[in-house]
């Protein structure tokens, strides 16, 4: 393809290498068009085994490219000198480089399509350079197969001598040619593989893999013929052998796909550790533990084959293969508050997970053939995704909403309301099972949207809610998790024929995963378990074994059931995803000018400052939800609640004496309240048909607001009236909309609550009592949930819907009222959709400050993918 020279780079005073390209392509629009493409993709590819493109230039009608300047021989003068080859552990490192060199231009798009001994040069220190990348193919595009898109110049031509001089390619390249090349066919990465392999048998041999006197001898022995498979020398590990087998499999399916493979293979061989393991020093030394944290999924499952499921045994003693050995590796995500959001895709192939972007949490979708994950579009506030069951499309939910997002591209489309998610499943078909709501059982609804939800399952006496449902491979059966009393809680078995459930077992809070072909997952406060599961008989059988020690349940109240599993047997797990937090002081600014959670004090959800500011309320715990006094003075915490239900949103009474809150202990939410002064001395303030959740207390100590779960009405705000004989309700704001998270403002003749009215949540404020009953004011614009008023009344604060505090002036009058433009004020790390539209995370103390609980991402452990589990 051109003359290469030694030159000299009179400007950064540097040797380089000149490679002029020949007359008839540099004159070529279309070819010198697409080369410059190509120089610039290549001169992202900076890595230390590859040979660099420092520039591409264009003088007198002559085009050439600028290349790093490689001294020393090529494999192809080593090999040459020595007809016996090179050692097996001098053989190995330099295999190992030329894999890494592979594997970056490969994660690039780019195609070398002409690997070969010329082309590498290695040092006598063992540094290797991987050259002539500049006139790699780059790939258009690539299906699902790896079938790479042909296109002018998919594959190198071979011609006679006469004809060298007019193409560009040596007679020796016919020799390292995969099978599809000879056949003239398009050529993908699996081409690199097949060159790779032979180069590496070349390296161990001393002998070409197929040796031809001619061009046609060598194509045919490419296309038909075998290497000399007893030529490697004696010493050779089973796994070179089975990996050599599978760089050279002509069928380029079965053919390894991946040059981390290869890197792996080559890092486990016995010829590169020592007794323990360790990898020998070498130039470029690689820990164990850092392979394991960057190798690919399709990596680590042909690492599986190629060392145990796909022995050398079955090739060279042709015994039955053994059986897959598990395995498990890392992926680490950018930081995230939600770590238990994510899902592998049904056929194993990739895995989708919520982390920041730019400060916004969004899906990224993570291919396990790619190094990195990418950002998909129109995701923020996401939480729960799920995976369609051709896995074409994602599900989440956020704002508020059941969305869908088909990966081909568009925006997501709204299939239902779903105001305090927890959890979704998409069965095979077309529908979806998912819980909108905190109180609220298992609704259906199709994917295809046009349709409202339907009840799937009822919620019974001493249940609070249903939720995380997974659909069973056949389609038709379902597990879900019930959170209610002891007696009622734990996992259960569906149908979606049929209305009737039946429990399997009342350990854990969560049916967390199904794993073919019988396996269930599930948890105990500390662990991740799994169990046979008898599909005739429909219930657990055998003993429950461990999978590993795991802090994946966040609280009971949030769920967070950080494990996924894809029909190909892959299991996915995070162990470090509680949702850690920490209470922050910061002024209107946003400065942190505090923290409340020292080491021996409680992280609380949901607090609430006493009035007189000395005190924080709030839950915590993980299976055993309870509410919890943190004294900010002393820094000491006192259990408030003792029971076993899950206690959680808490307000304070005007005069600091008392706490009512919400509770689970009676089977379904109801509020109550207790004594500060005598704690576990609670009792509910009133009963109720529906779940109920406590909101706010007046100043004048006589209303209690708070929101009732109706299946017919949805979430309507009230007023409890303490100071009628009978607890007199006062309706509020009962409407078909979702109404939530309503306070009394300082004077008691205001409530903000927010509602999805207009169909997305906002701010209103709503007159009470009087003549200002009825009147209504909206005050977030552009959506927000979680309103908070500043002590003297003046201003209504609110989160956004990118996580941002708000602030708007509020102007009374007699009845109505004057509203000021919202004003941002800084950026918190609230969700705004899901569940942090389900209650307050922050509180504004007398003089302005803000407490605000905020997600730590820096206790975020990484995914683990579980290869061949043995449970």
């Amino acid at each position: 393809m051109g003359t290469v020279y030694r030159a000299k780079d009179t400007k950064l005073n540097r040797e380089v290498a000149i490679k002029v390209l020949p007359h008839d392509v540099a004159n070529d629009p279309q070819r010198l068009a697409r080369f410059r493409r190509e120089a610039q993709v290549l001169a992202s590819l900076n890595h230390p085994n590859v040979g660099g493109i420092y520039g591409f230039e264009d003088a007198d009608r002559v085009s050439a490219l600028v290349l790093e300047l490689v001294e020393g021989p090529t494999l192809a003068d080593r090999l040459q000198a020595s007809s016996a080859g090179m050692p097996l552990d001098e053989a190995l490192p330099v295999g190992r480089r030329i894999a890494e060199a592979l594997e970056a231009a490969h994660a690039q798009g780019i195609i070398h399509r002409d690997l070969k001994p010329a082309n590498i040069k290695v040092s006598d220190d063992g540094r290797v350079k991987v050259l002539d990348f500049g006139l790699a193919k780059l790939v258009d595009s690539v299906d699902d197969t790896l079938q790479a898109v042909p296109s002018v110049t998919q594959s190198p031509t071979i011609t006679s001598p006469a004809q060298m001089t007019a193409i560009g390619m040596i007679l020796g390249t016919a020799a390292y040619m995969s099978p599809e090349q000879a056949r003239g066919r398009p050529a993908d990465r699996r081409a690199d593989i097949w060159a790779f392999g032979c180069v590496l048998f070349e390296m161990l041999t001393g002998r070409r893999a197929f040796p031809g006197d001619n061009v046609t001898d060598t194509l045919a022995a490419i296309v038909r013929g075998e290497p000399d498979w007893t030529a490697l020398p004696p010493k050779t590990p089973a796994p070179i052998r089975t990996l050599l087998k599978g760089c050279l499999e002509k069928d380029r399916v079965r053919r390894i796909a991946d040059a981390s493979t290869i890197r792996f293979v080559i890092d486990e061989s016995p010829a590169l550790t020592g007794p323990t393991g360790a990898t020998v020093s070498s130039p470029l030394p690689v820990t164990r533990s850092a392979r394991f944290l960057r190798l690919a999924p399709t990596a680590i499952a042909f690492a599986v084959a190629l060392g145990l499921a796909w022995p050398a045994a079955q090739y060279w003693r042709g015994s039955s293969p053994a059986a897959p050995a598990e395995m498990r590796f890392d992926i680490v995500t950018p930081p995230t508050s939600d770590p238990a959001a994510f899902a592998l895709a049904p056929d194993g192939r990739s895995i989708v997970f919520a982390a920041s972007d730019a400060g916004r949490s969004k899906l990224w979708i993570r291919s396990f053939d790619q190094t990195s994950a990418k950002v998909i579009p129109n995701t923020e506030d996401a939480s729960f995704p799920f995976w369609s069951p051709d896995g074409r499309s994602i599900g989440f939910f956020a704002g508020a909403n059941l969305l869908i997002l088909d990966l081909a591209g568009g925006s997501p489309r709204t299939i239902a309301d779903a105001p305090a998610p927890s959890g979704a499943a998409w069965a095979k078909d077309g529908s979806i099972l998912f819980t909108p709501g905190v109180a609220s059982p298992l609704f259906r609804v199709s994917a295809a949207g046009g349709t409202p939800p339907e009840p799937l399952t009822q919620l019974s006496a001493g249940v609070t809610t249903h939720a995380y449902p997974i659909v069973l491979p056949d389609g038709r059966h379902y597990l879900y998790s019930v959170v209610g009393t002891p007696e009622t809680a734990g996992v259960y078995y569906g149908s979606l024929d049929q209305r009737s459930a039946k429990k399997l077992t009342g350990v854990g809070i969560g049916a967390a995963a199904f794993a073919p072909p019988d396996r269930m997952l599930f948890f105990q406060p500390d662990r991740l378990m799994a169990q046979r599961f008898d599909f005739e008989r429909e219930t657990l059988i055998g003993e429950s074994v461990s999978v590993t020690a795991i802090n994946a349940l966040g609280t009971a109240i949030t769920g967070g059931l950080a494990v996924s599993t894809s029909r190909t047997g892959l299991v996915a797990y995070r162990a470090q995803s509680a949702r850690h937090r920490s209470l922050v002081w910061r002024d209107r600014a946003g400065t942190a000018i505090g923290r409340v959670g020292e080491a021996s004090v409680k992280t609380l959800e949901y607090p609430t400052l006493s009035p007189d500011g000395q005190v924080v309320a709030g839950s915590s715990g993980d299976q055993n939800v309870d509410i919890w006094l943190v004294d900010l003075t002393r820094k000491s915490e006192t259990r408030f609640t003792f029971d076993a239900g899950l206690d959680s949103i808490n307000v304070w009474s005007p005069d600091g004496r008392r706490l009512a809150f919400d509770s689970s202990r009676s089977g379904r939410f109801g509020v109550y309240a207790g004594s500060v002064d005598r704690p576990g001395t609670d009792e509910r303030l009133f009963d109720d048909e529906y779940s109920t959740v406590v909101q706010d207390w007046s100043r004048d100590g006589r209303f209690v607001l708070f929101y009732e779960n109706n299946p017919t009405s949805r979430r309507d705000v009230w007023a409890l009236d303490l100071a009628s004989p009978d607890h007199k309700r006062l309706p509020v704001a009962v409407t078909p909309a979702e109404e939530s998270i309503a306070k009394f403002s300082p004077d008691g003749r205001w409530i903000a609550y927010q509602t999805n009215a207009s169909g997305r949540l906002e701010i209103v404020v709503q007159g009470f009592g009087g003549d200002r009953q009825g009147g209504r004011w909206q005050i977030s614009k552009d959506g927000g949930v979680q309103p908070h008023w500043s002590h003297d009344g003046k201003e209504l604060y609110f989160i956004a819907p990118d996580g941002a505090l708000m602030a708007t002036t509020i102007t009374a009058a007699a009845d109505t009222l004057s509203i000021g433009a919202p004003v941002r004020l800084f950026s918190t790390r609230i969700n705004s959709g899901g569940l942090g539209a389900n209650a307050l995370e922050y509180d504004v103390s007398r003089d302005g400050k803000f407490l605000i609980n905020e997600v730590v991402d820096a206790d975020v452990g990484p995914i683990t993918i579980v290869v061949n589990p043995k449970f």
